[in-house]
């Protein structure tokens, strides 16, 4: 999604308005995009100030409307006529016909509704999305158009029905739409066992310019630690990557089982790192498994 469709959903953001997939969506951009950031501390802002305003209304209001209501009342007493009188005195002689009118309009309403409620339109299945690419003004007040049409269908079904997995698998890496890569690798990260949800994972993981889609990628990939290719790409992460929060995971996993394939990469990190957590978690690993905490 585009920074301009986030700060549209600021506002049920902070309402609480949003699916968890869409709060988690929401919260991943604005991790990293520092105008949708301040976006949402303006709307916070603005909210804190209106939770501000409430007017205080004086104490004596109540009793002076209801005062005001009495005397109206009063003033507007008439004697009291049977039915028949009082809509004779309503309407006069001719003022049946809009009254009997209205009350076809109602019945035929009414009975639309009750029709609807037993008759369910079916909708189509496809529907087209028309966007206006370019206007030309043409001769004689004719105006040339091109348009963009998109069609849009909805499927539903189990990950594993190949095509919803193989759609999944796709949007998982769309360059164009990070919440989309969010939500994606975010139900495949629970079905890694598959090969080729791992892979994709991987390959998430080590190129997706969104450090909030990595960490979800990474959190799919924790169970499978002891695999080589995973492993050697949690060091990867843990060398490379610009983000902090990927880097002290990266550590952890690497560590939790204590295998010596580290122990390069640990060591390098003892002579350069800068975050005091990682090298703290680097010294105990290698200390762990007997090994230097200098390279040679």
């Amino acid at each position: 999604m585009s920074c301009q469709r986030y700060e549209e959903l600021l506002t049920l953001y902070l309402y609480g308005e949003l699916t968890s997939a869409e709060e988690e969506s929401v919260e991943a951009h604005c991790a990293v995009c520092a105008v949708c950031q301040s976006a949402l501390a303006r709307e916070r802002a603005f909210h804190a100030a209106v939770d501000r305003s409430e007017p205080e209304l004086p104490a004596l209001l109540l009793p002076s409307c209801r005062r005001e209501l009495s005397a109206v009342l009063a003033a507007s007493a008439a004697p009291r006529l049977d039915w028949r009188a009082r809509l004779t005195s309503w309407f006069g002689a001719t003022g049946w016909k809009p009254v009997t009118a209205m009350a076809l309009v109602l019945c035929g309403f009414f009975a639309g509704r009750v029709g609807q409620r037993t008759v369910t339109p079916e909708l189509p299945a496809d529907m087209v999305v028309t966007r206006v690419r370019d206007v030309n003004a043409q001769a004689e007040g004719r105006v040339r158009l091109v348009l963009e049409e998109t069609r849009q269908r909805t499927i539903d079904g189990a990950l594993d029905d190949n095509r919803i997995k193989g759609l999944l698998l796709a949007a998982a890496q769309d360059p164009a739409d990070a919440g989309l890569r969010f939500g994606s690798v975010d139900i495949l990260r629970q079905h890694a066992a598959g090969l080729d949800v791992r892979r994709v994972l991987m390959s998430v993981l080590e190129r997706d310019p969104n450090p909030g889609v990595r960490l979800k990628a990474m959190e799919g990939l924790r169970p499978y630690a002891n695999d080589p290719d995973v492993r050697r790409l949690f060091a990867q992460s843990l060398e490379s990557d610009d983000n902090p929060g990927i880097r002290t995971q990266a550590v952890d996993l690497l560590i939790q089982h204590g295998q010596k394939d580290v122990v390069d990469v640990l060591q390098r990190l003892m002579l350069r790192e800068d975050n005091g957590y990682i090298r703290s978690r680097s010294r105990r690993a290698l200390e762990a498994i007997n090994a230097s905490v200098e390279t040679f």
